[in-house]
């Protein structure tokens, strides 16, 4: 098994002791309580790498911190016969970003990442974009939006 090092402030000495404890008492590891404590903070997401690129602006990947909702890249979840393609992302602060691109990623056409405060705001800003379709799933955003899952991490 790998190993990690934490280093631990004078201060958090206490908070230290208290997990090492917490973790016998549970017949655990502090290492599986920082584990599950990362998990928690971190609860399902992941980083994500999006490529961008605009009229006049060098091409450049963008990543942040989230879970995507809808994945450009899954056929599933796309209307096949439109050339753009969308992904709806939650990011880890709750904003909701959208990534609009070409289906073929064509260098000539731009690909852009939005992002907004709320799903309405982005309904709002996107209602008569033509890279969405007429029929785009707004109402599952705002499911997978609301019904974040919680992660438990068990050390078993």
């Amino acid at each position: 098994m790998p190993n990690k090092t934490l280093s631990v402030r004078e201060d958090d000495l206490p908070l230290w002791e208290r997990a090492e404890r917490a973790a016998r008492e549970a017949r655990t590891t502090v290492s599986a309580l920082v584990a599950s404590a990362l998990a928690s903070y971190l609860q399902d997401t992941d980083i994500i790498a999006v490529l961008v690129y605009e009229a006049f602006r060098r091409p450049m990947q963008v990543r942040f911190e989230g879970r995507w909702l809808i994945d450009s890249s899954s056929d599933l979840d796309q209307d096949t016969e439109s050339i753009w393609r969308v992904g709806v992302a939650e990011t880890k602060r709750g904003r909701i970003a959208i990534y609009l691109h070409h289906r073929d990623y064509d260098p000539g056409v731009s690909a852009t990442l939005l992002d907004f405060d709320s799903i309405e705001d982005a309904r709002r800003a996107l209602q008569d974009d033509v890279r969405l379709p007429d029929d785009f799933p707004w109402e599952r955003i705002t499911a997978g939006h609301a019904d974040r899952l919680a992660v438990e991490w068990r050390d078993i």
